[in-house]
């Protein structure tokens, strides 16, 4: 039977990589950006969720290692950043899977 229109899936479309600095970071509650990534991503799995966007505050380079972990486990990694406004204004900015991070590294 073939299927025709949308498919829903589950996803976490604001995710922090391990060099996340904020009250939450990671580096609080794991020894090394291997363990954070292998921890999450196995929540992913456990939770359904197979699509994540990886968006650090105005950094797109934090999540080289994050994304390539989610790739390798069938996980869709979307690059992206998280900006705001001197308003307070909050946007996630999210480029397609396999968008290469130099080219929207806006610190370059």
């Amino acid at each position: 039977m073939t299927t025709h229109g949308a498919r829903w899936i589950r996803a976490a479309l604001q995710v922090n990589p391990y060099g996340y600095e904020g009250r939450n970071a990671p580096k609080k509650n794991f020894s090394s950006e291997e363990a954070y990534n292998s921890a999450l991503l196995d929540e992913c799995e456990t939770q359904g969720i197979s699509l994540i966007a990886v968006t650090d505050h105005w950094c797109v380079d934090s999540s080289r290692s994050l994304i390539d972990a989610a790739t390798g486990r069938g996980i869709v990694a979307l690059p992206g950043f998280e900006a705001n406004s001197s308003e307070g204004i909050h946007i996630l900015v999210i480029f397609e899977a396999g968008t290469g991070l130099d080219p929207v590294c806006w610190t370059r």
